[in-house]
């Protein structure tokens, strides 16, 4: 079944609408309250009334998912429970880069200088007796960052396409509205053009509905070997 990441961003908004409440009674949110009522001079006692009685008014203090990694965890979540992904791990921003197709850490990666093409690895894990590693975006509509985040796969995987690493693949795992558009004049999508700028052998760019049939074919490729 395809992942539908708007519906689980609205489940999780909802969840954490029902926690204002909770959060308000115990002295979570004291901050943003104080803050709010002294920029439209309300009552602070009418507005935690308000915030416990009202579900509208309670909405405009919840979480929004997005400053979760609501995408990187609900992709993570999705990966991690693929029959067959073992030591999947979800890695700090920057612990590991991908550079002239070494991955390397911080540590060796300031060793070798020039490090603006280096591109963060999102993911990590391991099927069958391969590794994986992958760069994750999950983009909605068109906009200025936007672009950068389509720029960042496409760096990803020519970083990437250099790899000697045995048994390693990499996959740009690109979701999400923007990349069913289409790449400029070229009359093809966004998630087609990576696709054929990534072209096979041990770099890849799929959706993430895609990254199991992958694997799979992978697996069966090299017993064929």
């Amino acid at each position: 079944m395809p992942l539908d990441y708007e519906k689980l961003f609205r489940e999780a908004y909802r969840s954490n609408v029902e926690k204002v409440a909770n959060d308000v009674e115990h002295g979570k949110l004291n901050d943003k309250i104080d803050n709010f009522c002294s920029l439209h001079d309300f009552s602070r006692d009418h507005l935690m009334q308000q915030i416990k009685s009202n579900r509208i008014v309670a909405a405009c203090f919840a979480i929004n998912p997005n400053k979760q990694n609501f995408y990187e965890k609900t992709a993570a979540e999705y990966i991690s429970n693929i029959p067959g992904v073992e030591k999947f791990e979800t890695l700090p921003n920057n612990a590991l880069v991908v550079m002239q197709g070494a991955v390397l850490d911080r540590r060796s990666l300031g060793a070798r200088g020039g490090t603006a093409l280096a591109k963060t690895i999102d993911f990590k894990w391991e099927y069958r007796a391969a590794t994986f590693y992958a760069s994750h975006k999950y983009t909605k509509q068109e906009g200025g960052s936007q672009g950068s985040q389509y720029k960042d796969l496409q760096i990803f995987i020519e970083q990437a396409r250099d790899s000697t690493l045995r048994d390693t693949f990499f996959i740009a795992i690109a979701d999400g509205a923007f990349y069913s558009g289409q790449n400029g004049q070229a009359g093809v999508s966004r998630i087609e053009r990576l696709k054929a700028l990534a072209s096979g052998g041990k770099v890849f760019a799929r959706g993430i509905d895609e990254v199991e049939a992958l694997m799979k074919e992978l697996r069966i490729q090299e017993s064929g070997r």
